[in-house]
């Protein structure tokens, strides 16, 4: 029997400015709870104050730190399934990066008293979800480059829209394959005119040469290892979503990996936990770890891989921010 074990992390939404909202997530509260703050919303360009990306609560990502700090010893590695950042700007990166890869001084804590991965393990993969590709506070896509020149040490094998790092124990290997399915240009979303605008900040898109990609990689791992067990990781939920979170053309990623014989593909962007099961493919989608607002759905997932005489067991194991313990504690697995 080979443990594989690691955490899965999604949607933290680091930027230069902690606790960011925008104007349109008033209308998610309360009246009470809006009427006195929304006026400072009013003054200032009224387009950009309804839809700035909103950021990150430092609470829950310094939770998000001690956790990994706390588990890092029994896990293989850590990895982030996009929206490491709130934006894809330099400033946003640069928070996104010292959270990552700044070196801590006392347990999980850096030298100017921030957190930090880094303490946990050495073994940190990301990849981008649409936010870390934003090239302004607009929501306009494309700014790609951006984020793999910021974060080439943690994307292993990067080659394109495509990475892979290989976890071994023994005779037995883990593959996990990190694939970008993210707007290249704004009309690229389900939608034109009025319509683009909003659904360009959420949407993704099956690309079929980044489809190609990851099943070369795929093949080329399963010609490479006998009997790997590979998993897929991407940012964007292959199910159906509401039409501003849709992966456009899921349905051709979904065929493509019951096809390959992958068993589990891990998503996040839809800041709800969910598993999903389509055939013999099961989808686990992550919730936020640290995204502002999120402070009662926030989600640490432990995944642990049991494989035996070559066959796999998954489980994954699911933690929630309490607000009134200050920490992430466990509930069922799935």
């Amino acid at each position: 029997m080979t443990l594989f074990r690691f955490i899965q992390l999604s949607d933290i939404h680091l930027c230069i400015e902690p606790r960011r909202r925008n104007a349109l997530a008033l209308f998610k509260r309360q009246p009470s709870g809006s009427l006195d703050t929304a006026r400072q919303w009013w003054n200032g360009n009224l387009a950009l104050k309804l839809t700035r990306p909103e950021s990150y609560d430092p609470d829950i990502v310094a939770g998000v730190a001690r956790f990994a700090w706390r588990y890092g010893d029994i896990t293989d590695c850590i990895i982030v399934s996009g929206d490491l950042a709130t934006t894809g700007s330099q400033l946003d990166l640069a928070t996104a990066k010292a959270f990552v890869d700044a070196t801590p001084v006392d347990r999980f804590f850096t030298p100017g008293g921030s957190v930090t991965l880094k303490a946990s393990h050495p073994d940190i993969h990301v990849m981008a979800g649409n936010h870390d590709h934003y090239r302004d506070d607009y929501g306009s896509p494309g700014g790609s480059t951006t984020f793999s020149l910021n974060f080439g040490n943690r994307m292993p094998n990067h080659d394109g829209k495509i990475s892979h790092t290989v976890l071994s124990k023994g005779d037995e290997k883990l593959a996990l394959i990190f694939a970008d399915f993210t707007l290249d240009a704004s009309n690229d979303c389900s939608a034109i005119n009025a319509a683009a605008f909003y659904l360009r900040y959420g949407q993704g898109r099956v690309y079929p040469n980044v489809l190609k990609s990851l099943l070369l990689r795929h093949h080329d791992l399963r010609q490479k290892y006998r009997n790997i067990h590979i998993i897929w990781v991407i940012h964007f939920a292959p199910f159906d979503c509401t039409l501003k979170l849709q992966l456009n053309d899921f349905e051709e990623l979904v065929e493509a990996a019951k096809s390959a014989g992958a068993k589990q593909i891990l998503c996040g962007h839809t800041h709800s936990m969910k598993k999903h099961i389509d055939g013999h493919l099961s989808i686990y989608c992550a919730g936020p770890a640290g995204a502002i607002g999120s402070d009662d759905s926030s989600y640490i997932h432990l995944n642990e891989l049991d494989i035996n005489d070559g066959v796999g067991r998954f489980t994954r194991r699911n933690f929630l921010w309490s607000t009134d313990a200050h920490d992430f504690e466990e509930r069922a697995a799935d």
